[in-house]
């Protein structure tokens, strides 16, 4: 039995008998073959008619070629691809999971009045390395979702300028500690585009991070920014380790490290600039980097295509008082108890009411004493996954108004779509840093349209 596409395929549909009816050539056709003893081949098929003198059809001719062991190398490759990503969510999920209390505790600290300087400097050791281990994990994770097209933009009005020097300002500390020069050269006027800013603010992120990574200490970065008529412009040049001619190519590949020590002695993945690129790409911009070799530094250049009505664009407006904003009801289902605990305090010391729960039995008891507003919710719990738990918990009467949020180690565009379909306003991925709990704050008190179902 002869199939195309999964589809039996019809006699007269076959490469032969096509081109001697039709008089035309066939190419290229892929047919799989299905004998009595059940083996299964696969191949292409061709043909061209035959025909005479008087321009007649008389017959046809055809060559079958078997791609069975590429077919199968070709499905091996895609269980492959699936099995890795499986391994790497996996991975992903099981490494966030011990970094969310050390996330958690580290901005605990923070709130803390110790300025004993052994405290001061291990809370910013701890801090530096668990900012290190989530930006390795989360460009894993990431490189493939991009890589196959997986990113989902949220795009709004951003002033990207604003963006650039919050990220430079981000970034001061480790200049400062590499004895580093930084040179800005940014205009002061907004220069709007309709973008993601999570993703704006990465890019930026991942360029000047590149930067102060490859420039020795006592360096010199330069960060410059120029506003053309429909697009913005960013340079970031610095006069660190360079870049060979050799490899200049390869910049933007994914796993691509120059092989020198320097570049080496760096650490990182590989994945960054992969990320940029793809994520400047999917904003219908550019990007480019120049280098006159191994010690003499390297410049990357940003292009971003600036909106249309640029002059009357006005980012999303933010409403309410920051203090006010963190005091709310909060319930915390986790059970991983030192992630809930410490989750639950920092909540505490910013005026929020908590109760805590570490499975779902507990939380549905829970929900019928407090009346919580806001509901941050793990989903791999031991009695009972999130997704379901969510549909429960709001059909309590008491959490009728409540807004929930997942809180998960999973943090791919396919687990977010789970979750928004399961009932989620919202979806954290751990470690969950202070600033995005209180962007999450912040948003609570604006309008918010629960999902269906």
């Amino acid at each position: 039995m002869e199939y195309r596409d999964g589809k039996p395929v019809q006699t007269k549909d076959l490469p032969l008998q096509i081109a001697a009816s039709t008089g035309k050539d066939v190419r290229g056709v892929e047919l799989t073959f299905l004998f009595r003893d059940g083996d299964m081949r696969h191949v292409l098929g061709n043909a061209s008619p035959l025909i005479n003198d008087s321009g007649e059809v008389v017959g046809a001719v055809a060559a079958f070629l078997d791609v069975s062991a590429q077919k199968r190398a070709e499905q091996e490759l895609l269980a492959a691809s699936r099995r890795k990503d499986e391994f790497l969510a996996m991975l992903g999920h099981e490494l966030r999971n011990p970094l969310a209390p050390i996330q958690t505790g580290v901005d605990l600290l923070n709130t803390l009045a110790i300025d004993h300087p052994v405290f001061v400097r291990v809370k910013e050791t701890i801090s530096r390395q668990v900012r290190h281990l989530s930006r390795l994990v989360d460009d894993l994770l990431e490189v493939s979702r991009i890589t196959e097209g997986k990113i989902e933009l949220r795009r709004e009005s951003i002033d990207c300028l604003a963006i650039l020097r919050s990220t430079v300002d981000s970034c001061h500390e480790r200049v400062s500690a590499n004895a580093q020069q930084l040179d800005l050269a940014i205009p002061d006027e907004p220069a709007y585009i309709h973008g993601d800013p999570v993703r704006v603010t990465q890019i930026f992120a991942n360029v000047l991070d590149n930067a102060v990574k490859y420039t020795p200490k006592g360096g010199r970065i330069r960060v410059a920014a120029n506003l053309a008529a429909d697009s913005v412009q960013v340079e970031v040049e610095d006069n660190g380790i360079g870049i060979a001619a050799d490899f200049l190519p390869y910049v933007f590949n994914v796993f691509a490290q120059s092989d020198h020590t320097l570049g080496r002695s760096r650490g990182g993945l590989g994945l960054g600039l992969t990320i940029v690129k793809r994520l400047v790409e999917l904003h219908g911009g550019s990007i480019s980097v120049a280098s006159q070799g191994v010690g003499k530094g390297t410049t990357f250049k940003l292009v971003l295509p600036l909106m249309a009505n640029a002059a009357q664009a006005k980012p999303a407006s933010r409403t309410g008082n920051e203090i006010t904003q963190w005091q709310r009801r909060v319930l915390v289902v986790d059970d991983n108890v030192d992630a809930a605990n410490s989750l639950a305090l920092l909540l505490e010391m910013k005026g929020c009411e908590v109760r805590k729960a570490f499975n779902g039995e507990q939380a549905l008891r829970l929900a019928h004493e407090f009346d919580a507003e806001l509901v941050l919710l793990d989903i791999g719990l031991p009695d009972m996954d999130g997704y379901r738990l969510v549909g429960q918990l709001r059909a309590q009467p008491k959490l009728k108004g409540a807004v929930f949020s997942a809180v998960t180690g999973y943090g791919q565009e396919r687990d977010r779509q789970k979750a928004r379909e399961a009932g989620f306003v919202f979806h954290l991925t751990k470690p969950i840093k202070q600033e995005e709990l209180a962007a999450l704050m912040r948003t609570l008190a604006e309008p918010v349209d629960a999902p269906g179902g």
